[in-house]
């Protein structure tokens, strides 16, 4: 009964979006935003997906996907916020389950919200937090920044079109809203010029014997270990394209103080 439900909803949503090229002037228009986050290679991240100029009518489906390039960032989930907690899922009941539902497609996390409450109390009608995405930066991300974009789910408009899904969907009982999306990102920090702690792979703010240990295992070619790209350029003592046997020398006469941080980079 769970799946026939959430089945007819995403057929609903799927007829609704082939036909919205007839509609001329949508009912209403919501704005859609991802936030920005700022963190390091290997850290965790938090963006906010937020709702604004939501219809005073309300929202009662849902249906679109946060795409992402899965080779820098991978994202662990997304979870409801306090716009989307609409008090629905309790009315539902045994059915509650689907009102709020996601999965991780190819290079895209899914988001569908869908109520058949003609009551539109428990429908969306605020402005403001309507998602949460949570996700890791992956440890070997270089420094730059990776977008996070409001987009259509990556399937066909319904089953045996024969055509790709085209549409963002904000619907209020079948009619359309215009959506207004604004893309998102997370910008993965490098070291800042100045602030590198020569020695420091592991990026534990200290210079120490396991810093030794770690970088002799990675010129070993240890595939068990890995550094961050923060931590590859602080293990780089010689400033070249390499993580050798001669950084691990250079990481130990830091340890024992035969060289400062004011004598590196070797060169």
């Amino acid at each position: 009964m769970k799946k026939m439900k959430l089945i007819s909803g995403l057929m609903a949503m799927a007829m609704t979006a082939l036909s919205m090229s007839a509609v001329v002037n949508a009912a209403d228009s919501v704005s859609v935003s991802i936030g920005n986050a700022e963190v390091k290679a290997g850290e965790n991240f938090t963006v906010d997906v937020s709702l604004a100029s939501v219809p005073s009518s309300g929202i009662n489906s849902v249906d679109f996907a946060i795409g992402y390039d899965s080779s820098v960032l991978d994202i662990t989930g997304v979870s409801l916020g306090t716009v989307g907690d609409t008090g629905a899922a309790s009315k539902e009941g045994d059915l509650g389950d689907t009102v709020f539902t996601t999965y991780k497609g190819s290079d895209q996390y899914v988001v569908i919200w869908s109520t058949g409450l003609e009551d539109s109390s428990n429908w969306i009608k605020q402005s403001g937090v309507f998602l949460t995405i949570s996700g890791t930066v992956k440890s070997d991300a270089q420094p730059g920044t990776s977008a996070l974009k409001i987009e259509p789910v990556a399937r066909e408009a319904y089953p045996q079109a024969g055509s790709a899904n085209s549409a963002i969907v904000f619907e209020n009982a079948g009619t359309p809203a215009t959506v207004n999306a604004t893309d998102g990102s997370v910008t993965i920090k490098g070291s800042d010029v100045g602030a590198t702690l020569w020695g420091d792979a592991d990026c534990s703010g200290l210079v120490d014997i396991s810093d030794v240990i770690l970088v002799s295992r990675i010129a070993a070619e240890d595939t068990t270990v890995s550094l961050t790209a923060a931590g590859k350029s602080n293990a780089n003592c010689q400033a070249d394209s390499n993580i050798d046997g001669k950084d691990a020398v250079a990481i130990l006469k830091l340890v024992a103080r035969l060289l400062d941080q004011s004598d590196m980079p070797l060169k």
